[in-house]
């Protein structure tokens, strides 16, 4: 290990290497806890799927069946501020999402900007698609929110459950 020499105190180099990457292994951990989850695995994408429906670490049933209705309910995430909400409002028919409303219900500046580029760009990867097996990822550069957009997915799909 090398060392400088700074006056007559010596010390090492690769201190200030190691204590960073010590800072990046604990902030990843909080922010995993504070999220409740474990940090996502990589989801293989099969040839054909929709990315935006890949995104998702949880299974979902591709041939489950909803009962055609509007449903409607509020989409829970964490943001680097604190707690986020989303209400969300999916109508499904032959178990398709027809259409879809995503209401932003923050104060915080931050949040409500990127829940605005969601709501600006998200129906071209939800209206049309299989309730059953939607999932966001990043979308219209919001990446938590969509997050928030899943929890309500999984909340609607067990509303219209068959």
């Amino acid at each position: 290990m090398s060392q400088e020499t700074k006056g007559s105190a010596a010390k090492p180099t690769w201190m200030p290497k190691a204590i960073g990457v010590v800072v990046v292994l604990i902030v990843g951990a909080v922010v995993a806890m504070t999220q409740g989850k474990k940090a996502p695995e990589a989801v293989a994408t099969p040839a054909g799927t929709d990315v935006a429906a890949a995104s998702s670490t949880t299974t979902l049933n591709a041939n489950a069946t909803f009962k055609d209705g509007v449903y409607s309910t509020t989409g829970n995430y964490m943001a680097p501020s604190g707690p986020e909400t989303i209400d969300v409002t999916l109508t499904v028919k032959d178990n398709v999402v027809a259409d879809a409303t995503v209401v932003s219900t923050t104060a915080n500046p931050g949040s409500k900007k990127f829940q605005g580029m969601f709501i600006a760009g998200y129906k071209e990867s939800v209206i049309g698609k299989k309730l059953a097996t939607l999932s966001l990822s990043k979308t219209s550069g919001s990446s938590l929110t969509p997050k928030g957009f899943n929890d309500a997915l999984n909340e609607i799909r067990t509303q219209a459950s068959v």
